[in-house]
């Protein structure tokens, strides 16, 4: 997500559980680049529609281990300076993300 006029400043990647562990897990490797220029934003943002205890709970399908999807998320903060928020559900998620980009657009001071 972003805001037209504004496409190189702000940017949000808001997953489900099950995307964000196939994205972060499975195509890690295609996710890279998008990464990189989500790194490269003034207002980057990883948003996931779950909670921590969801992660830790298993609540996805597929293998991977809770502690490995922890651990690719750590790095989006970690290794690219990228904020990771976990929203709790999608309506949740859906609200926080609306209000990222109304304080983004005020704060750049509003779409060119």
């Amino acid at each position: 997500y972003s805001v037209v006029g504004l496409e190189q400043v702000i940017a949000i990647e808001r997953k489900s559980l099950g995307d964000c562990v196939n994205t972060l897990i499975h195509q890690f490797t295609r996710f890279r680049r998008e990464l990189y220029r989500l790194a490269a934003m003034d207002h980057p943002l990883f948003v996931v529609e779950c909670s921590i205890e969801d992660v830790l709970a298993h609540k996805y399908e597929g293998d991977a281990e809770p502690l490995a999807v922890l651990g690719r998320l750590n790095a989006l903060i970690i290794d690219h300076g990228i904020p990771v928020v976990f929203a709790g559900d999608r309506a949740n998620a859906e609200t926080f993300v609306e209000r990222f980009l109304i304080q983004c657009v005020k704060k750049c001071g509003g779409v060119p």
